[in-house]
C-alpha cells in the first residue's frame, strides 16, 4: 500500500485521514459562504472533537481563534475579501479542466465547480473515502485513493489552494489570514506526507 513514510501502522493511518477529514471539511464551511454565529459555534465544537486533536495538528490554534470571531464582523471580512466586482481574493480555480483535478472529483461523484472551495470538499470527501476503506481493512481501495489524493494534490491542487492561501495571509482580514495559515500548514504537510514535496503548477 503506498504510505506517507512517516506514518506506517494503520491506527497511524485512520488518525491522519480522520484529520484531514475534519479539518478540510471546517475549512471548506468556513470559506463557502459568510459564517453566522450558528455556523461558527458548530465549526469549533466540531474542532474541538476533532481527530486532529491527537496528533495534535498545529493547523488548530490558528482554526480555534479564527472560530471565534466575532459574527458579525467575520461577515464583514468575508464581504471584503471576496465579493464586489474586484475582490481582494479570488476563489475561482486557474484551471479547472486539469485532469488529475477531474480524477479527483470524479472519484467522490462530486460535479466539477470552478471555485477554489469545491477542491477542499474534494479532499475532505477523499480522505473520509480512504479512512472508510482503513476501517474496513480495505488497503487496496485505500492505496488507490491515497493515490488520487497525492496526484491531485501534487499537480494541481496543492498550487492552486496555494495561491488562495498567499491571498488570505495578504488580506487585511484578521479572521482570513489566520484559515490562510492554517490552510497552508495542512497543504504543506499532506503534500510532505503523501509524497509530494513541492506542488507542481495547476
Amino acid at each position: 500500500m503506498h504510505s506517507p513514510a512517516r506514518l506506517i501502522h494503520p491506527d497511524e493511518l485512520t488518525v491522519f485521514h480522520a484529520a484531514r477529514t475534519d479539518l478540510y471539511q471546517i475549512l471548506f464551511e468556513l470559506l463557502r459562504m459568510p459564517p453566522r454565529e450558528a455556523n461558527l459555534a458548530e465549526l469549533h465544537r466540531s474542532l474541538t472533537l476533532s481527530a486532529a486533536q491527537r496528533l495534535p495538528h498545529r493547523a488548530i490554534p490558528e482554526l480555534q481563534a479564527a472560530l471565534s470571531a466575532d459574527p458579525a464582523k467575520a461577515a464583514t471580512e468575508f464581504a471584503a475579501l471576496f465579493s464586489g466586482e474586484a475582490p481582494a481574493v479570488t476563489m475561482r480555480c486557474a484551471n479547472p479542466g486539469c485532469r488529475h483535478r477531474n480524477e479527483a472529483f470524479a472519484a467522490v461523484a462530486v460535479l466539477r465547480g470552478e471555485e477554489r472551495v469545491s477542491e477542499l470538499r474534494v479532499l475532505g470527501l477523499l480522505a473520509q473515502r480512504t479512512l472508510d476503506a482503513l476501517v474496513a481493512g480495505s488497503l487496496p481501495e485505500a492505496s488507490i485513493l491515497t493515490d488520487v489524493q497525492g496526484r491531485f494534490l501534487g499537480n494541481h491542487a496543492g498550487s492552486c489552494l496555494g495561491h488562495l492561501v498567499t491571498g488570505l495571509r495578504k488580506g487585511a482580514s484578521p479572521l482570513y489570514s489566520r484559515v490562510g495559515v492554517a490552510l497552508g500548514w495542512l497543504l504543506e504537510e499532506d503534500l510532505r506526507l503523501l509524497g509530494y514535496q513541492e506542488a507542481q503548477s495547476p
